[in-house]
């Protein structure tokens, strides 16, 4: 099955007025989103980061069937979904389109994968610019110029200087580029913070929070012991699911109730959790 144009969107790029997607013909072009075991096991990757990402890849998808895109969308399950070149080079093969189409890919090594499985395919791959960047490539390419090293500190502050950001008659508003000194201190013991935002998880976030093995946990955050014990007491007592936090000292902790989560149940969960 041909296509004119297969617009690639990675899971990172979930905008609705995408550049790809702005250049996309609903009857003659294809949209692919890629799911990739690979993805959450070539480096370290936290279960909750990969539920976020497929629950996010996985509403955008059904929003673009509601807007009247056509979507491939390989799902981690399937067997092409090995690793992203894998079900890149399977969708390339099944629709044989005349080129593809994407916003540029955010990390490098992502891009050369895209590039080696279009030209292993013989099609075109055609990249646009990343809108959501203040700076192109490019002008980056310009800045670095002959430059034996590149310090952060010195592209901000070109950055600065070149859109007038935070800027008084050329010098750094408030008198100093940064307060990056101040902000590293300790918040105050009378500084309250407000409490993490909850949503109630629809069908499909709990569908991604079974396959990534998150349904099973409470918590899941920075907080007090007591306090989220307070919290979520009863409802680890009604599922029986374990509350998880990291207390201020930064030591990742586990509490359950022992008549809920027998002793020996606790400390295999530990044993799990530092492995």
């Amino acid at each position: 099955m041909s296509c004119r144009h297969l617009i690639l969107i990675l899971g990172d790029q979930l905008d609705r007025d995408s550049p790809a997607l702005q250049a996309c013909d609903k009857n003659k072009d294809r949209v692919l989103m890629i799911e990739s075991r690979e993805e959450s096991t070539r480096v370290w990757s936290h279960k909750a980061r990969t539920a976020l990402f497929l629950a996010a890849m996985r509403h955008h998808r059904d929003w673009l069937k509601r807007a009247g895109y056509r979507v491939d969308y390989v799902e981690i399950g399937q067997p092409e979904a090995e690793s992203f070149a894998s079900a890149l080079s399977a969708a390339l093969h099944r629709h044989e389109p005349q080129r593809l189409l994407m916003t540029g890919a955010g990390e490098f090594g992502v891009q050369q994968t895209v590039d080696s499985a279009c030209a292993a395919a013989d099609t075109d791959c055609e990249v646009v610019t990343d809108s959501h960047f203040l700076c192109t490539r490019e002008q980056f390419d310009d800045w670095r110029g002959g430059r034996k090293t590149l310090v952060m500190e010195h592209f901000y502050r070109h950055m600065r200087q070149r859109d007038d950001i935070l800027m008084v008659d050329g010098e750094p508003a408030g008198g100093q580029w940064n307060y990056d000194k101040d902000n590293r201190k300790p918040a105050g013991a009378d500084l309250e913070f407000p409490g993490p935002l909850r949503f109630e998880p629809d069908e499909i976030t709990a569908e991604v929070t079974r396959l990534a093995g998150t349904d099973g946990i409470l918590g899941n955050e920075h907080a007090s012991g007591t306090e989220i014990i307070a919290r979520l007491g009863e409802t680890h007592q009604a599922t029986g699911w374990p509350i998880c936090y990291t207390s201020a000292d930064s030591v990742f902790q586990i509490a359950a109730h022992e008549q809920v989560v027998p002793l020996e149940e606790l400390y295999r969960c530990c044993l799990s959790a530092s492995q």
